[in-house]
């Protein structure tokens, strides 16, 4: 049996208002792969380790900033696609994890311009499974 989409029955995929808010959020995320980003993230980085106390040695500590970062972006797209697309659960979750995987392709590509950035399949699937994270908790 086949999943309908609700616009056959006459409703919107997506309504503006979350439409603007799933576009903002994927603003947000082209802008973190950019130099102007990344110099930023790396000032904050060093401010809040020395505001913390913390010192000495600190690759362990830079790469979980880092991939933290990636989660929270994109499980934040994840949950707002997942609560904005007004589909069917199945289209849904499908339809989250997708968008997801091509932003942090997207994310990823944009790097590629930069000479202090560096694109990562990693982080493609880091970035995809937050959203997926996300989508597979808000279809539960």
């Amino acid at each position: 049996m086949k999943t309908k989409l609700r616009r056959e029955e006459g409703l919107k995929v997506i309504s503006a208002p979350r439409l603007l808010s799933v576009i903002a959020e994927l603003g947000l995320i082209a802008f973190s792969a950019t130099a102007l980003a990344g110099n930023a993230s790396e000032y904050a980085y060093r401010f809040y380790k020395h505001l913390l106390g913390f010192g000495g040695a600190d690759a362990g500590l830079h790469a979980l900033a880092q991939k933290g970062v990636h989660f929270v972006l994109f499980f934040a797209l994840g949950t707002t696609l997942f609560h904005s697309l007004n589909v069917d659960r199945p289209w849904k979750v499908r339809a989250v994890i997708g968008i997801c995987f091509l932003a942090g392709i997207g994310s990823e590509g944009i790097q590629l311009l930069f000479a202090t950035r560096h694109a990562s399949v990693a982080d493609v699937l880091l970035n995809g499974s937050s959203g997926t994270l996300a989508a597979l908790l808000g279809s539960r």
